[in-house]
């Protein structure tokens, strides 16, 4: 009963939104004119419940064209649960293009805070006791400064 009530407080745990800490941060551009690109990343962590803390690298490129966003995971996401994302409150969407460690949206919304639903590769074979629900994590961060500081570095050029 114990173990049971245990499960349960950990699914619970896992199912509410985690606000990311600022992390650290890097960017630069490269390239001159029409072909000038800039990037800006930060690196967030959030707490895990079984085991050390996970992170996410959050990225914007800016081009001639738009802003692309690129969300790089510290390990492989589940293949059978695909990452959703949502801006500024949003109902999450699924993302089309998935890689095993990262998303990207070509050209991202100008939003204010992502949040991002995903799930991740248990570390460990899978138990009779294992729920899927207790790999799903919910992300969110924001977008602001990060804009802030592309802006800055494209405006320097």
């Amino acid at each position: 009963m114990v173990r049971l009530a245990a499960v349960l407080a950990a699914a619970m745990l896992a199912a509410m939104p985690v606000r990311a800490d600022d992390g650290v941060w890097s960017g630069g551009c490269f390239g001159q004119g029409a072909e000038r690109r800039c990037s800006v990343s930060a690196l967030y962590g959030y707490p895990e419940l079984r085991g050390p803390g996970g992170s996410v690298t959050v990225t914007l490129t800016r081009d001639a064209a738009c802003t692309a966003l690129t969300v790089a995971f510290d390990g492989p996401l589940a293949a059978d649960h695909p990452a959703r994302v949502a801006f500024d409150g949003a109902v999450p969407s699924p993302v089309a293009v998935q890689e095993p460690r990262r998303l990207r949206l070509a050209c991202a919304p100008a939003a204010r805070v992502l949040r991002i639903d995903f799930a991740a590769e248990p570390r460990t074979r899978t138990r009779v006791y294992h729920w899927v629900s207790l790999g799903e994590r919910t992300v969110e961060v924001s977008l602001e400064r990060l804009r802030v500081a592309l802006e800055r570095l494209a405006s320097e050029g």
